[in-house]
């Protein structure tokens, strides 16, 4: 770490041990250190930062050497993802569902125990204050966010707080956030909480006992697959996270385990999937009109918040300055995030842009972008765009390598059909077998 400020994962030791495990059967399997250059690198780390304001505040796991495998990973079985860049807040109170749907851009107030919800917090300017992920269990509330978003929500439902019976708890301090993610994680859990009857469906939460602690699980699909999100005690999640690498996964003729999976490998499979990110994607500059996804964060039939009048206006008329779409590249390498998105001129050599020079102004910036394995490692990513030129089928220009790449935008969504058998992902032989003891290294 470089800073005594940036949060540390509890679950370093175990991430550095895996990658040199991993590298020492490897040396093993090789037996000759002429090859040794095949070995996969050392544990690789990201800085996670605040948007604008540039703090870092942790490092993520970027990659455990292997990031096609991890890949392989999510897609073929399940993997377990490290997520210190994430925290959650406790409300508890009579008076905490009516407080938090007064403040918050969702129906709140109606959720039942068990069931959560996404929501964005607004400023009454109705630009963005936080993307939020509102999980209901009865006797309390759990907001999921990121770390870097603490501070500002706490603020604003301190300031709504008045006579309610509230009480808002940071806990980011002692509760660590894990994930685990891909086709068979279910069949990963229910291995571990007696059966499938213990795991909760699709966006639904549970309080389950994993390593004989409690844990609280909520199911939000981010990647296309079963992607279930844990909050558990941070000195307990080292314990779960052992045990969730060696659960026991039938797939086909053979019993797997999950692997550990790292930002890189994630980040293509919630791409693919058309999951954009807060603080990415989209931040604290656009309003929710803008970020693609208004159906899933918004409710035009409840009651007030501040920040709606600005928001029902933009519904009402039906048009953004700006909009988040997907872009389906054609080929080449994929452009990196902040590179311009050029619209394609009308005398554009066959539209596809062969003809570099002939260029409409920049009408976007790439947010996103990503090699798919689902469309045979063409890009594929999102671009904050004019919303003049957003309309489904345009063609865009971007340069990456220094080369252009053309491609067509379409709306946030699904960007790849992904399955169990991609062609030419990774197979089963390069997942952990249970026999290896599962969350030792292969």
């Amino acid at each position: 770490m470089t800073s005594a400020s940036i949060i540390e994962s509890p679950l370093i030791d175990r991430h550095d041990a895996w990658c040199a495990r991993r590298a020492e059967a490897l040396r093993a399997a090789i037996g000759s250190s002429a090859d040794f250059d095949t070995v996969p690198p050392a544990m690789q780390y990201l800085p996670f930062g605040a948007g604008e304001a540039g703090a870092v505040t942790c490092e993520i796991p970027a990659a455990y050497g292997e990031v096609a495998l991890e890949y392989g990973a999510l897609r073929r079985a399940a993997g377990v993802i490290d997520q210190p860049q994430r925290t959650v807040l406790r409300v508890t109170g009579a008076d905490r569902l009516d407080l938090l749907d007064r403040l918050l851009t969702q129906s709140i107030r109606t959720l039942t125990p068990g069931s959560l919800t996404q929501a964005f917090l607004v400023e009454r300017t109705g630009r963005i204050v936080s993307d939020l992920l509102i999980v209901e269990l009865g006797e309390d509330t759990w907001i999921d966010l990121l770390r870097a978003d603490v501070e500002p929500v706490t603020a604003a439902l301190d300031r709504f707080i008045f006579a309610e019976d509230v009480r808002v708890e940071d806990r980011s301090a002692d509760v660590h956030r894990i994930a685990l993610h891909g086709r068979y994680a279910d069949r990963a859990l229910a291995s571990l909480t007696g059966g499938a009857a213990a795991v909760p469906d699709d966006r639904h939460a549970a309080r389950i006992v994993v390593a004989g602690t409690e844990v609280i699980l909520f199911r939000n699909d981010s990647i296309g697959e079963p992607s279930f999100e844990c909050i558990v005690t941070r000195d307990r999640a080292g314990a779960v996270w052992d045990a969730l690498l060696a659960a026991p996964i039938p797939v086909r003729d053979r019993v797997r385990c999950p692997r550990p999976v790292g930002w890189f490998a994630w980040n293509v499979a919630r791409v693919e999937a058309g999951t954009p990110l807060f603080r990415v994607d989209f931040g604290p500059t656009n309003v929710p009109h803008e970020t693609g996804v208004v159906p899933s964060r918004v409710s035009f039939r409840k009651g007030c918040y501040p920040g709606q009048e600005i928001v029902a206006r933009m519904e009402s008329r039906g048009k953004s300055a700006r909009l988040l779409t997907g872009v389906l590249f054609d080929g080449g390498a994929a452009p990196l995030a902040g590179a311009h998105v050029n619209a394609v001129s009308a005398d554009t050599a066959g539209g596809r842009g062969e003809d570099a020079g002939t260029l409409a102004s920049p009408i976007g910036v790439i947010t996103s972008a990503v090699p798919a394995p689902a469309r045979g490692l063409a890009p594929i990513g999102f671009a904050m765009v004019q919303s003049a030129h957003a309309a489904p089928g345009s063609r865009v220009v971007v340069h990456a390598e220094g080369e252009p790449i053309t491609g067509t935008l379409v709306p946030v969504g699904p960007l790849a059909a992904v399955g169990a058998d991609l062609p030419g992902a990774p197979s089963l032989d390069d997942l952990p077998d249970a026999a290896a003891g599962g969350g030792t290294a292969p």
